[in-house]
């Protein structure tokens, strides 16, 4: 855990994969959604009931799926930021980390939540993601204040420990 700087670099990796997670989860919704259309207005001589109603049963999923893994991976994030904070040997020198930190990650969380929020106002994205999904949508339109809350709990986890390096 040498040359470790008290976790706040897990926030950063965080917010840069949130953002390729909103935007990869995003290409292959609208694909599969677009791909499902193609297949459901296909006359039923061509593709049977079954395939149909198998494709719009993985369409209505998929959403739901997504959904959790990104709450499993923001949550093991978390969780090893948190307890991985908690056996760094603290200094002094935290409390200035802590400080910058707190003011330049939710900064950067700002810039890509604006991006989420250009790219969630399209028509096609719109209705995919936000219409379907409840945890990422949620998660990115607020991700300032998520960011803040994961730098804050590192904050604390770090510098509340009785002796450096011990728990």
């Amino acid at each position: 855990m040498k040359n470790k700087k008290a976790n706040y670099a897990d926030v950063v990796e965080w917010i840069k994969v949130s953002f390729m997670l909103f935007f990869v989860i995003g290409i292959v919704l609208v694909v599969t959604y677009k791909f499902d259309e193609g297949i459901q207005a296909t006359n039923d001589t061509v593709v049977p009931t079954q395939v149909k109603t198998a494709s719009s049963s993985y369409t209505s999923y998929l959403p739901v799926a997504y959904d959790m893994a990104f709450l499993f991976v923001f949550l093991s994030f978390f969780i090893f930021s948190v307890v991985a904070a908690r056996f760094i040997p603290s200094s002094p020198k935290f409390i200035i980390i802590t400080i910058i930190a707190l003011i330049f990650l939710p900064l950067g969380a700002m810039l890509i939540e604006n991006v989420w929020d250009g790219w969630a106002q399209q028509a096609t994205i719109s209705t995919i993601v936000t219409g379907r999904m409840n945890i990422m949508p949620y998660m990115l339109d607020h991700l300032t204040l998520v960011v803040l809350f994961y730098s804050a709990a590192i904050a604390i986890s770090l510098l509340t420990k009785d002796k450096g390096g011990e728990t």
